[in-house]
């Protein structure tokens, strides 16, 4: 990881951390699935992005779900 790459998941962390910390100070304290529900997005866009930025010659995003799904669509007859 170069400089640049490590600047960009450096300032990506801190906002998804910004981002979660403002989010629980607004939900109640019983939201307890709402919160779990925040987390788990932020941490897999997280990734997502962390994966994008070290690896961005990897497959896309449109690829994987256009590839999972072509069966189903050609089931259905759309194709």
């Amino acid at each position: 990881m170069n400089v640049y790459e490590g600047a960009h998941v450096l300032g990506m962390t801190i906002l998804v951390i910004l981002i979660t910390l403002l989010q629980w100070i607004l939900m109640k304290q019983n939201e307890k699935k709402e919160k779990a529900a925040s987390v788990s997005i932020l941490t897999i866009g997280w990734a997502l992005a962390f994966i994008y930025i070290v690896f961005p010659e990897s497959i896309s995003i449109r690829e994987i779900v256009t590839n999972s799904l072509r069966p189903v669509i050609k089931v259905l007859g759309l194709i």
